[in-house]
């Protein structure tokens, strides 16, 4: 009859999984904890846009990411600052199909213009030296005409509401990461970690 005895050694074992437990799990933790964070960035950002009847565009997945504390594998964690971005209303960019405004085309009211939810009153639609189309308001004393001069108000480039919008944002983005945000980020979470673990592990 052949006996057989093998003896394995435990501590080579044991230092091969301190090994895994110590540098790859951190890493691949980190990892995947900065993939959701931006998965979370960019669901916020779009909520909170479509709460305040903004473009996402306009308020740049950037504005939360300045704010953003990134993981490391030796600080396990990420930190979302939300802060104020003041919006301009006329805010556009050049699309395909063209001018692309960040609250909506403005809208001539009675006594001023429209934005989406924002109403600017003494606003206005003029000409630029560019040739472009630009919004402005009237500000300071109103002028008495000489010869023939313009008898109005002085008139600069639209700068209201950017705090009321501001504190819109800041409210919406905040709403937007207890609840989108949470769901974005059970969601997400597991799929890198796994992901990211499988990859550690090669």
């Amino acid at each position: 009859m052949l006996s057989l005895e093998i003896k394995a050694d435990m501590r080579e074992a044991n230092k091969a999984l301190s090994r895994i437990e110590r540098d790859v799990v951190p890493r691949a933790a980190a990892a995947a904890l900065n993939q959701t964070r931006t998965a979370v960035a960019k669901a916020a950002v779009k909520t909170a846009a479509k709460d305040i009847g903004a473009a996402p565009w306009a308020i740049r997945r950037r504005y939360l990411k300045q704010g953003l504390r990134r993981a490391r594998p030796n600080s396990l964690r990420v930190v979302f600052y939300v802060g104020t971005l003041a919006i301009a209303l006329d805010k556009t960019r050049t699309t395909k199909r063209g001018k692309a405004y960040a609250f909506g085309p403005p809208q001539e009211e009675a006594r001023g213009l429209s934005f989406g939810p924002y109403y600017v009153q003494s606003a206005f639609l003029a000409p630029m030296d560019t040739g472009h189309i630009g919004a402005f308001e009237r500000h300071g004393a109103k002028r008495i005409a000489t010869k023939g001069r313009y008898a109005g108000q002085l008139r600069q480039r639209l700068r209201k509401p950017k705090a009321e919008i501001g504190k819109d944002l800041e409210q919406a983005t905040d709403k937007a990461i207890d609840t989108k945000g949470a769901e974005t980020w059970r969601e997400s979470f597991p799929k890198h970690w796994r992901k990211q673990l499988k990859r550690a592990m090669k």
